[in-house]
Order: C-alpha cells, then sequence, then structure tokens
C-alpha cells in the first residue's frame, strides 16, 4: 500500500541506490559515468544537479581530489557533458588532445585533427556523421590532409575556439597549437584529466546512443505495379535531412519461410531508379555489414561502373542497370582473399550515401522511393505527387 501510496522511485533515487551498491560490491570504488549509463540502460541527465560530478559531490562519494577539480572546473565539466552535438566532433577532439596529452598543455591543431581522422576512420558508427560532408573531398574515404585539415579547423576547431552567447570559448588557438583555456592546480592534473577523460566518454556513448536510434530509419518495400516487391530497405538519418539508403540482405533458403529480400536485385533497381527520379546524388555506397566491419570503407566500396567515380549525379543519364551490376560484382569480391574460389556473396546489406534537397523527410523519401513518386512538396511527407516510374 505503501509502495502504491508513494509511486515509482524518481530516476535520481534509482540512481543513487545503484551507485552505493557500486560502491559496495566493488571495495569502495565508485562507478564511472558510463558504467552505470550502461548497467541502467539509461542516458541520464543530471545538468539541474552539476551534472554527474555534482551529483556525485552532493553524495558525497568524489575524493578530495576530485572535488578540488570539481571546484575549480565545474563549468567546463558540465560544458562537456551537457553541450549541444550535432556531431561527435567537439567529443573526438577532446579524446584526440587526451591521447595527446594535451588536455592541460595543449596540442598541436594539425596533430589534433590527424589523431581525430584516426579515431573516425576506424569506428563505423563515428564514420555516419560524415555521411553529408562529401563535397569536402575528392574522395572521402581518403581525404588527404590538406583537406582533412580544412575541414576540422571548419568544425569543430572554428566552434571550440569561438565566443558563443556571451560564453568565452573553453580553447584558444594559438599560432597552430589547440589551447585549453581552463587550469587546475598541478597536484591534481592527472586526476583533472580522468575527469575530462570519464565524461567525455559517457557523453559520446549517450551522443551514438540518440544517433543509432535516430538512424533506426523509415523502413519499406519497393510498390511495382500495385505490387510489393520483397526487397526491403531503409532510410536512415544522421542529423535532420535523410543521408542513407541501406538495401537489406537478401539469404535463406529459396521457397522456404526463412528466405527473405527474395526480390533483392530488382529492389536494388527500383531504389537507383528512383533515386534518379528525384536528382538525388550518389555520394558513396560500400557494404554494411557485421562481418566485414573490420574493413575499411575503401575495401568495402562498391563500384558504380566504368567511367564513373563518387559523388555521381544519378540523372545525367547515367545507365542505372549497369551502376547496379557493377556494384554487385564489387560486393562479392569484397573481403575474398586472392585465389578463394567461388564467386562470393553479391547480396549483401549495402548502404547508399545519397544527397537529395533538404526539404525530404526521412519518412517522405522512404515512401517516395517504395511507391515511385515524386514529391512535389515534400512538407512532412503529406504533400502532393506525380508518378515518375
Amino acid at each position: 500500500m505503501l509502495r502504491d501510496l508513494l509511486g515509482p522511485a524518481r530516476q535520481q533515487d534509482r540512481l543513487v541506490e545503484l551507485i552505493r551498491e557500486w560502491i559496495d560490491e566493488h571495495h569502495g570504488r565508485r562507478p564511472t559515468a558510463l558504467e552505470l549509463s550502461v548497467v541502467t540502460g539509461q542516458a541520464f541527465q543530471l545538468k539541474a544537479k552539476g551534472g554527474w560530478f555534482g551529483f556525485l559531490a552532493e553524495l558525497g562519494v568524489l575524493d578530495p581530489a576530485e572535488r578540488r577539480v570539481f571546484e575549480q572546473v565545474r563549468d567546463f565539466l558540465i560544458w562537456i557533458e551537457h553541450g549541444n552535438y550535432s556531431k561527435s566532433y567537439k567529443l573526438i577532439t577532446l579524446q584526440a588532445l587526451d591521447q595527446l596529452n594535451g588536455l592541460r598543455s595543449g596540442a598541436s591543431v594539425r596533430d589534433v585533427a590527424a589523431t581525430s581522422r584516426w579515431m573516425i576512420f576506424r569506428d563505423n558508427d563515428l564514420l555516419a556523421d560524415l555521411a553529408d560532408a562529401g563535397s569536402y573531398f575528392d574522395d572521402i574515404t581518403r581525404p588527404t590532409s590538406s583537406e582533412w585539415d580544412s575541414y576540422w579547423r571548419r568544425n569543430p576547431i572554428q566552434a571550440i575556439t569561438s565566443a558563443t552567447r556571451g560564453q568565452q570559448p573553453w580553447f584558444a588557438e594559438d599560432d597552430g597549437l589547440l589551447v585549453p583555456q581552463v587550469s587546475v592546480d598541478d597536484e591534481v592534473g592527472e586526476t583533472f584529466e580522468a575527469m575530462v577523460r570519464e565524461v567525455t566518454e559517457f557523453r559520446l556513448h549517450r551522443y551514438l546512443t540518440s544517433q543509432a536510434a535516430r538512424r533506426v530509419g523509415e523502413v519499406r518495400r519497393p510498390i511495382e505495379d500495385g505490387v510489393e516487391v520483397d526487397a526491403t530497405f531503409s532510410v536512415e538519418t544522421t542529423g535532420t535531412t535523410p543521408t542513407s539508403v541501406i538495401i537489406e540482405s537478401a539469404g535463406g533458403t529459396a521457397g522456404t519461410k526463412d528466405a527473405r529480400n527474395t526480390e533483392y536485385v530488382r529492389g536494388f533497381d527500383l531504389v537507383l531508379q528512383r533515386l534518379a527520379g528525384i536528382g538525388a546524388q550518389l555520394v558513396d555506397a560500400y557494404i554494411d555489414t557485421r562481418r566485414t566491419a573490420g574493413l575499411t570503407v575503401s575495401d568495402r566500396r562498391l563500384g558504380p561502373g566504368e567511367g564513373l567515380s563518387y559523388p555521381v549525379p544519378m540523372a545525367a543519364g547515367v545507365d542505372l542497370e549497369d551502376m547496379r551490376r557493377s556494384m554487385l560484382r564489387s560486393m562479392a569480391k569484397a573481403g575474398r582473399t586472392s585465389g578463394t574460389k567461388g564467386g562470393g556473396n553479391a547480396r549483401k546489406r549495402a548502404r547508399l550515401i545519397v544527397h537529395v534537397p533538404a526539404q525530404w523527410t526521412a519518412a517522405s523519401l522512404a515512401d517516395a522511393l517504395a511507391n515511385g513518386h515524386r514529391m512535389a512538396d515534400a512538407d512532412g511527407g503529406r504533400a502532393a505527387s506525380q508518378a515518375f516510374d
């Protein structure tokens, strides 16, 4: 009866209970923000409490060095944890500074950019943030040092070294160095670095979790002559505009209930035709499976056809069937060692990175690719349309 009267426990009360239990079970060691987030399955928000470390300070579980750091750079830690992130770049820059031992003294902007590039290109989830950056590079999978330096200086370096809304920046660029504008006592310098590392890791996890949920996408099947084609695809977003069209893999034994996407090739052709019909630009295309996740994007790239290179303006007289054949040929070869016999699997999950006008939502683009209509006014996917197949 008392439980019914009190109602469910508040999130913060539950967090307190979990932290106390953790400390008891780990011989006095408190959990990190990421550890507790993984245990709860929640990306908790504690800004009103002064962020994660303010919450711990209120509980009395920060050690003296941590409390001293929190008192000296409280606002900086809250900025990391509760900043607005449309991409991962600021957080990756912090992690790059940490790797370069520059969280206190700073590091070369060029080294920060190079380290950030390495971190992004080894993680498929982080690579998704580059989906709309094709126009900045001749080859988005192999940007030159000068291209990448220019791109990284534009964002995030410029963003974190510029004042916003009356707030002085937390970093400054001085003679080619990216220098933090915060300081702590030397005696707690390593503790400061550990706390920045902890909250950055947690915030990046929260960012990627939100992006993964956003990228679940709009799932459809193409319809041709009023009949649904057995070829599932989805449209995913990494921001406010759709940037990826995923062709799901075919598999299972033909003619059984386990068979899936049996009309994979026809579905692939329809998606390409309908992307061309709305004037889309194909920025890149590559295999997107767990088994090939360890390969570089260049090793997973699907060739667009002889004489073509990404980005491809699809409405400019491109032979789309030849493009699809070329893609599937390169798909069959990807990840196979020389001398391997057999044709290879040419029905894998593929990700097409596309550039479409900004008015397209994920839902309206998915509907257009499924139904074969060019939207005259793609306002929320409810506008009038005309057939273009």
